[in-house]
């Protein structure tokens, strides 16, 4: 299936683990909770642009490019970064752990 086929609610979709499903407005994160692995898998029931804003891909680059160059994300010491900063690199950091166990698994 095309991403193209995902964008207009509702839709059909088959969903890993849990066969044909109709996803409607109502009901898309509720089946992306379901998923085994919805960080991985959801990209298989949604268009990625359902389910990813705009600041999250600006963060997500930033802490890719703070990781490349080894430099801080802001000016200052880790007191001096901000709260949302902090937490965000622990969910992506989170996230990579669990896609690299989830392609060391043989998915």
């Amino acid at each position: 299936m095309s991403a193209s086929c995902l964008g207009d609610f509702p839709y059909d979709v088959n969903v890993p683990g849990a066969g044909r499903k109709t996803i409607t407005h109502e009901n898309l994160w509720n089946i992306i909770a379901g998923l085994d692995v919805p960080g991985l898998e959801s990209f298989f029931v949604a268009d990625p642009s359902k389910l990813v804003t705009n600041w999250a891909l600006d963060v997500t680059a930033r802490f890719s490019y703070t990781s490349d160059f080894n430099c801080p994300a802001f000016p200052g010491t880790y007191d001096d970064q901000p709260n949302w900063w902090v937490s965000a690199v622990g969910v992506i950091r989170q996230a990579r752990q669990q896609a690299s166990e989830w392609r060391r698994n043989g998915h």
